[in-house]
Formats: C-alpha cells, structure tokens, sequence
C-alpha cells in the first residue's frame, strides 16, 4: 500500500512539473536519461536528483563567470595599439600634395617638351622631356596623357578606343643638376631645346650641340636645366593624331610622400613628326 502510495506521489509530482514553463534538461546521475532539470525526483527510474540539479546549476554559473573573465582577458590583450616602428618612432603618415596650374607651390616635376611620333601603322608613340624639380628621389612617375588632331579635339584609338592613358616611368630618379641618364638628355633654355651629352668620353666635361652642331660646354650652373626623355611604345592608333597634351602628374617619392600634378605647364609643344623605322 505504501508502495502504490510512493508510486501515486511521484505520478502528480510529473503531472504538476509537465504544467510549467519548459526548462533545461539534465541526465538522471543513475539511469542516465534526460529529466527536466527543475525536477526532484527522475521520471524513469524515482531516483532524487536534486541535489545533483543544483551541484549543475552552480558548476554552469561557475564556468559562465569563467567564461567572462575569459572574454575580459582575451579583449585586453587584443587591444589595437598605435603603429610604432620598432616601438621608438611615433609612426607619421607620408605627405600627400596636390598641385594645380595656378598654385604658387614648385611642383616636383617639371615637363620641358612632349611630342609624338607615327609610324607606317599610324600607332602614335608619346615622348616626354621632364624633371626633378624636388630635390628628393623619385620612385615612380605616372603621366597622364591624351591625344589631340591637327583642330585641337580630343580623340581616339582606333584599336581599344582609349582616349586618356596612364604613361609610368620607374625610378629611382634624383634630383636634377645631380643624376642624369646615359643617354636621351635635352638641354632646355629660353624655349629651345639641344641635345645634351652627359656622359662625355675623353674627360669633356657636359656638352650640348647648338644649332649649327658645335660642341659647348655646358656650365655647372646650367644643370639644372637638363631634362630626361622617356619614350613609349604607342599607346594609340589614329593617322590623324598630332600632338599629345600631359593633364596630370602623379609623383611617388622614395621616402613615402606623394605628389598630384594638375595641368603641369609644358615649356615646348612639338607636333608630331612621322618615321618608318
């Protein structure tokens, strides 16, 4: 009688336990079967298990803590810390300027001539004349260029139809009146351009060649108005191309710092002149 009694007892306990809100379950430390983990007693085998509920709810509270003091660590030892070079020099951010025609500022490049040239396929190759004006080294230069007819419109290749093209050069460049090519120097003064040796044999000092080919020697004072000449293979494809026109100058230098050229003033504009090379 005491038995069925028990056996009753536990049957409402399930009853009034099944009517709460749905909680976690637990495994039953006897039978291993899952139980409500509000429960006092198991539901499969009688066993009490409250003792065993609360020594869980403690341990989960006790990992929760664990786990947020975890979380605080982990959250310290990422923190960002500001960029330092090798922890003793505050990090500073490259300059970056920009130059346009009417600034008072010295741009770091100039440009002394810009011409262009067909061949028999009628593909038009840019040439540039330009300098260091910085006095820092130069890593890359990138000029933007667009081709021009004989009336002053704009226009395009016939093959790819670029119109605007990104022309770069690769350093390093020094400073003019210091670092000069081996060959393709001009020597540019009052809008007249010479060709410029700089790498004379027999111990001549710089020379350039004058209009009637004499050799004259160039003063020291006058290097600063030697120029280098880059060249490309062409970059368009039009017979009525003329003439090219630099709208931009994009300096990087070797210490970091940039440079943004607008509308750089040319010294000499040349049309262009056809070769069958």
């Amino acid at each position: 009688m005491k038995r069925l009694m028990c056996l009753l007892l536990m049957f409402v306990m399930l009853i009034l336990t099944s009517c709460e809100s749905k909680k976690e379950t637990i495994a039953c430390h006897d039978c291993g079967k899952e139980i409500s983990a509000s429960s006092a007693f198991c539901e499969h085998c009688g066993v009490s298990v409250k003792k065993d509920v609360t020594d869980s709810t403690e341990t989960s509270t006790t990992n929760l803590n664990d786990e947020k003091e975890t979380e605080k660590t982990t959250e310290a030892e990422t923190t960002t810390k500001p960029y330092t070079e090798k922890n003793t020099k505050p990090y500073t951010k490259p300059s970056t300027q920009v130059i346009t025609e009417d600034s008072n500022r010295v741009p770091g490049v100039s440009i002394g001539r810009v011409y262009v040239q067909l061949d028999s396929a009628a593909g038009a190759e840019p040439f540039i004349s330009w300098k260091n004006d910085s006095g820092k080294v130069i890593k890359y230069i990138t000029f933007t260029a667009v081709p021009y007819n004989a009336v002053g419109d704009i226009v395009s290749s016939t093959i790819g139809n670029e119109t605007y093209v990104d022309l770069k050069i690769t350093g390093p460049f020094g400073p003019a009146g210091e670092d000069f090519a081996e060959r393709g120097n001009s020597y540019i003064v009052n809008g007249k351009k010479y060709t410029c040796n700089c790498q004379p044999e027999d111990g001549k000092n710089i020379y350039y060649w004058d209009d009637d080919y004499n050799e004259i020697p160039l003063p020291e004072s006058e290097y600063k108005n030697i120029y280098r000449s880059s060249s490309w293979e062409p970059v368009w494809y039009n017979s009525t191309i003329r003439k090219v026109v630099v709208t931009k100058v994009y300096v990087e230098y070797m210490d970091g710092s940039t440079e943004t050229i607008k509308n750089p003033p040319i010294k000499i504009f040349d049309f262009y002149s056809k070769y069958y090379g």
